[in-house]
């Protein structure tokens, strides 16, 4: 039997709707790492902003690049914040 990809995104669709999100998270945790990390991401990805939320990145994005404001290094951002522990 030779399916289209089309074909097979429905069958996958159809068999993944007739699991719980149990199943469906105990299928993700057999995977390795990186096929996980992806999986991860692709989820957080689909996940809705608050509108306000977007706003300020966008904004905040769009001063970054344009030069308006400049960024701080992650190296003096973690260095400050293990001082503040300290």
């Amino acid at each position: 039997m030779n399916l289209t990809a089309t074909e097979i995104r429905k069958f996958t669709a159809d068999v993944v709707k007739n699991l719980t999100p149990d199943q469906i998270r105990e299928a993700a945790m057999s995977l390795p790492p990186e096929e996980r990390e992806e999986m991860a991401e692709a989820l957080i990805a689909s996940l809705p902003l608050d509108p306000a939320l977007e706003a300020t990145i966008e904004r905040r994005y769009e001063e970054l690049r344009s030069g308006k404001v400049k960024g701080i290094p992650a190296e003096d951002v973690i260095k400050e914040l293990e001082d503040l522990v300290r």
